[in-house]
């Protein structure tokens, strides 16, 4: 506190971040002022408390430092060719045991669960993919929606239908994929006879660029709502969880071939 006089009358006190007048005690005809509400108390309230957090914080640091340096040392000791091993924790570690939905990953498989790891109440009988996924899902955005809207259905479905096979050829699963990949150019066809299937397709790389980057999975459910048929789409839907647990016997509970 600090009080700070002012001619014969006024005194000013400095008191926890506050400058007011203070008052004689015997003045009763002064008026009774309103007064603030004293400051928040901080966590760190005293110096002793300041300078015990200041050194937890630098041992702390130096702590980080030493064991850069010490990984460092590791490094160059062991060579060019050395590769530090990854510590295995909750965040790159396996989401628990695999589920339905985890069938024919990373192409086959139905979206990420969105619980945390080993937390799915569902476990192995869970309909979403336990599986890590590094890459985020890819999305069509506002205009890219609209310019695959207008697309007309046949054209639609046959580039789709392109980069379905062109996924099932480089994950080794073409062969299992043709139960799928047949009916779906079929539909295609039947929409629109009578364009040039080649030129159209090809006019539409933009467009194809970016629905590349989805698996096959997600392209296919992509072509049943495009399709306007429920029948179809429900019949492509079937085609899928058949197809998806194929792959997943052959390649004996493990990945498709070239993931």
């Amino acid at each position: 506190m600090a009080v700070l006089s002012v001619g014969s009358e006024v005194r000013f006190v400095y008191r926890s971040t506050f400058i007011d007048e203070e008052k004689d005690v015997g003045d009763e005809s002064s008026h009774q002022r309103c007064q603030s509400l004293p400051p928040t108390r901080t966590v760190l309230e005293t110096a002793t408390e300041v300078v015990t957090s200041e050194t937890a914080l630098s041992g702390y640091v130096e702590e980080l430092v030493q064991s850069a340096q010490r990984l460092s040392k590791v490094e160059v000791q062991a060579g060019p060719g050395f590769e530090v091993p990854q510590v295995i924790t909750s965040n790159t570690a396996a989401q628990g045991p695999p589920s339905l939905g985890s069938r024919g990953h990373p192409q086959l498989c139905k979206r990420p669960c969105i619980f945390s790891v080993g937390s799915c109440a569902s476990g192995s009988s869970c309909s979403y993919c336990h599986h890590s996924h590094p890459d985020k899902t890819a999305k069509l955005d506002k205009s890219q929606r609209k310019r695959f809207a207008e697309l007309d259905i046949g054209i639609a479905l046959l580039l789709l239908h392109d980069l379905m096979r062109t996924k099932a050829l480089e994950n080794g699963f073409s062969e299992e994929a043709v139960c799928l990949l047949a009916p779906l150019e079929k539909e295609a066809r039947v929409q629109n006879p009578g364009v040039n299937w080649a030129e159209e397709v090809t006019s539409h790389r933009r467009l194809q660029r970016v629905l590349n980057r989805m698996p096959f999975h997600q392209l296919a459910v992509l072509a049943g709502s495009k399709s306007g048929n429920p029948a179809f789409a429900k019949e492509l839907q079937a085609l899928l969880d058949k197809l998806s647990e194929r792959v997943e016997a052959l390649q004996g509970g493990g990945n498709p071939r070239g993931a």
